[in-house]
């Protein structure tokens, strides 16, 4: 059974769509008490925060119910409610929605770092109140996160600062606009270390995941 997960970044939202198949788009619906339309979208272009789908016949659709748009990449599901859309003929706008679902993708799976690897990651803390530079090993990342290690006499400086944006790897300076916020710590077998999740508020930069590539293959 596919799992779905709940999608609420634009960007991310913005992204799937723009890998729908151009054979078969999707498609846009409406149930009420007596039929079901659905029409089947022909033309979609994904905008800086809105969508202008076009289907394939002209809109008819009830004042007062929601529709549903399905996109043909990673099953992307979303429901507009009456104020959050306008058709003209065959044209429906809307922004980008508050929240979708999707199919769980592999490419959010974590790619683990190679055992003897030691990619070290300088973390800054977010808030005004610690201004306290903290190094961690990378173990493995995804488009949306990060697993790292550190001497567990780190823990309570994790569990105080849960927020951190990575500041430098391996001591050169980077600019990644994306903030990550402590998800679990973890201890490890020997309990000399402690393992910590991090999820980062955006999808992690192309610019990051290239460095840390280049890294690995040197």
């Amino acid at each position: 059974m596919d799992k779905y997960r709940l999608v609420i970044l634009q960007e991310e939202i913005a992204q799937l769509s723009k890998k729908a198949p151009l054979a078969d788009l999707g498609e846009i619906w409406q149930t009420i008490p007596s039929k079901r339309d659905i029409y089947k979208i022909k033309k979609l272009d994904v905008l800086k925060d809105s969508f202008i789908f076009q289907t394939t016949v002209s809109f008819d659709f009830e004042i007062g119910y929601p529709v549903f748009i399905k996109i043909n990449h990673r099953n992307l599901i979303f429901k507009l409610n009456p104020e959050d859309y306008r058709t003209h003929h065959n044209q429906l706008i809307c922004n980008f929605p508050k929240e979708a679902k999707a199919i769980e993708s592999r490419r959010f799976e974590r790619t683990k770092m190679p055992d003897l690897s030691n990619i070290v990651l300088t973390l800054r803390p977010t808030s005004e109140k610690s201004a306290i530079d903290i190094d961690v090993r990378l173990l493995d990342i995804s488009l949306m996160g990060i697993g790292a290690e550190v001497p567990s006499l780190n823990k309570d400086f994790f569990q105080r600062t849960t927020e951190f944006k990575i500041a430098k790897i391996l001591g050169k300076e980077v600019k990644e606009q994306a903030t990550f916020t402590v998800r679990h710590i973890l201890e490890r077998e020997d309990r000399h270390y402690i393992k910590i999740g991090f999820a980062s508020d955006m999808m992690i930069s192309q610019q990051l995941m290239y460095t840390i590539q280049q890294y690995l293959e040197s």
